[in-house]
C-alpha cells in the first residue's frame, strides 16, 4: 500500500499514532478472523495493551478516508454525500448507547447499539465509500414498544448531521452538495440542517408526510378548506420531495 504513507504524513496526527495506523491498516484488509485484540496480538507484533491503548485515542478517519478517497476517485466524476443507520446486536447492558434499537434489516426491534455511517456515492462507478461513523451515544429507549414508536428520533439527525460537518470541514471536494438517503432522513431536522449547510436533500416520501398547499385564491364563503386546496394537494409531483418532507413531523 504505497498511498497509504503518504496520506498518513499529511495528516496531522502524533508519529506513534501514525505508526499504529500504518501497521493496522494492512492487517485489517487481510485478517481471516473477526478483528478483536486478542486476535490482533495473534497475527500482528503487538500486545494488546498497545491495541487497547490506540484504541481510545480520536482519530480523525474522515479526513484519512476522503484524502485517499480523492487520490482514488478522478476529478471528473460526479459524487454525492449519502447516509444510513444500522443496529449492531449487542448482549452486554452497561456498553454506551446500547437499548433496545429498530433493526432495519430485520424489520424487528432488538437489543443493540445504532450506528451511523456516512459514505460517498460515486455516481459515474455506480458505487459507494464510506468514509466516517459513530455510535449514537443519546439514551436508547427501554422498551420494544417505546423503541417502535420512537422511529427515526431526533438524536440519529443530530449524529448525521454532525459526522457531515466534520466531513464538509476536511472535504477536499466541495463540489458535493447533495444528501442522498432513505425515508429515515426525510423529516424537517434533516431538512432544516442540511438546508443551512447548502445541501440538498434527496429522499423518498415517508407514510406520514403532511403535503399541505396553501390557498392562494378568494375566499369562497363555505366552511372548510377550498376543493382547489384538495385538488392541488391530490395532483402535487412525489418529485417534490425536499419541499414536501420539511412538513414532516
Amino acid at each position: 500500500m504505497p498511498l497509504l504513507p503518504t496520506i498518513l504524513t499529511d495528516l496531522s496526527i502524533g508519529k506513534p499514532q501514525r505508526d499504529y495506523l500504518g501497521f493496522l491498516l494492512p492487517l485489517l484488509t487481510g485478517l481471516p478472523v473477526r478483528p478483536t485484540h486478542r486476535n490482533l496480538t495473534r497475527f500482528g507484533g503487538r500486545c494488546r495493551h498497545t491495541h487497547g491503548r490506540q484504541a481510545a485515542r480520536a482519530c480523525d478517519f474522515a479526513a484519512l478516508n476522503l484524502a485517499g478517497l480523492c487520490e482514488v476517485v478522478p476529478h471528473a466524476h460526479e459524487l454525492a454525500w449519502a447516509g444510513d443507520s444500522t443496529c449492531l446486536p449487542k448482549s452486554g447492558r452497561k456498553l454506551p448507547g446500547v437499548g433496545w434499537r429498530w433493526h432495519s434489516g430485520e424489520g424487528r426491534v432488538a437489543w443493540g447499539q445504532q450506528l451511523e455511517v456516512l459514505s460517498v456515492l460515486d455516481l459515474d462507478e455506480h458505487c459507494s465509500y464510506p468514509v466516517h461513523g459513530g455510535l449514537q451515544e443519546a439514551g436508547a429507549p427501554r422498551s420494544r414498544r417505546s423503541a417502535r414508536r420512537s422511529r427515526p428520533p431526533r438524536a440519529e439527525v443530530t449524529k448525521m448531521l454532525a459526522l457531515l460537518d466534520e466531513a464538509l470541514a476536511v472535504a477536499h471536494r466541495p463540489d458535493i452538495d447533495v444528501f442522498v438517503g432513505d425515508g429515515h432522513y426525510a423529516c424537517e431536522p434533516m431538512v432544516t440542517g442540511l438546508a443551512a449547510r447548502d445541501v440538498v436533500l434527496v429522499s423518498k416520501l415517508r407514510r406520514n408526510a403532511a403535503l399541505w398547499v396553501p390557498w392562494t385564491g378568494p375566499p369562497t364563503g363555505r366552511p372548510g378548506r377550498p376543493p382547489a386546496g384538495r385538488a392541488a394537494r391530490a395532483s402535487m409531483p412525489a418529485a417534490s420531495t425536499a419541499a414536501a418532507s420539511a412538513n414532516c413531523p
